[in-house]
């Protein structure tokens, strides 16, 4: 830190979070400082949406709600608290949860377990590592996150540039989204699993329609998470930089 704060011409932070986390709560009197959010290309979500083919491919009905968690199975991840919100949300009506990503780890299996204990076997998916995220978002109606701590959680912008409604705990990088893009419920980890699974519940009954999606395609273009804004914002950096 402190060679930081001597030889440094600019302190970079993927967000405001992030940059108060790792470098100084009072980030915004440091002249050095600014934030260059992580960039989605949201060209990669506004394919047409597979529903029908999603739910085929799991052996589904074709109007099953579908919530989604993608992440690698990790202990910051809080993957087990997806179980138990997921499990609240069930008890209120119809839905499959899908979790996609890395796993076959002992994170994984006490996900597994906890699956099993809340009797939801027949209702929870286990899908590996996908080359075909975008597609998954696309036809899902809620996607979730519980951790215990991230950054600028890329879960989460993926799913708000998909069109999907998300489920997410307060954590600084999420409600630094939801400030700025709508389709995000924001919830504490403190708050029981009763009030997330109403919230998941009621997503699952109103999926996100073709226009509200495309809407939200828009919205993430112009937004200051957008790839190319990303890449504008960190040349302008570089350029500023040269002698």
């Amino acid at each position: 830190h402190g060679l930081i704060d001597r030889f440094a011409t600019d302190i970079v932070g993927c967000g405001e979070g992030a940059i108060a986390f790792g470098w100084s709560p009072r980030w915004a009197d440091d002249p050095r400082c600014q934030v260059i959010h992580n960039g989605i290309a949201v060209e990669r979500f506004e394919a047409p949406v597979d529903r029908a083919g999603v739910r085929a491919e799991l052996g589904l009905a074709a109007d099953t709600p579908l919530a989604i968690h993608v992440a690698r199975f990790a202990h910051p991840k809080n993957q087990t608290r997806i179980v138990e919100v997921f499990a609240a949300a069930a008890r209120r009506g119809p839905g499959h949860l899908l979790f996609v990503g890395r796993g076959d780890n002992p994170e994984e299996a006490a996900v597994r377990t906890r699956v099993a204990a809340c009797g939801l076997g027949d209702r929870v998916h286990f899908l590996g590592l996908r080359s075909d995220i975008p597609r998954l978002l696309g036809a899902s109606d809620v996607a979730l996150l519980t951790s215990w701590f991230e950054g600028m959680p890329g879960a989460v912008l993926e799913a708000v540039a998909a069109g999907t409604t998300v489920v997410a705990n307060d954590l600084p990088g999420v409600l630094e989204i939801a400030r700025a893009l709508p389709g995000v419920i924001v919830r504490s980890l403190d708050d029981s699993d009763d009030r997330w699974g109403e919230d998941i519940a009621r997503a699952l009954a109103a999926p996100p329609t073709a226009a509200a999606r495309t809407a939200a395609h828009a919205r993430f273009r112009t937004s200051h998470f957008s790839l190319p804004i990303a890449i504008a914002r960190t040349e302008a950096l570089w350029a500023k930089a040269r002698p």
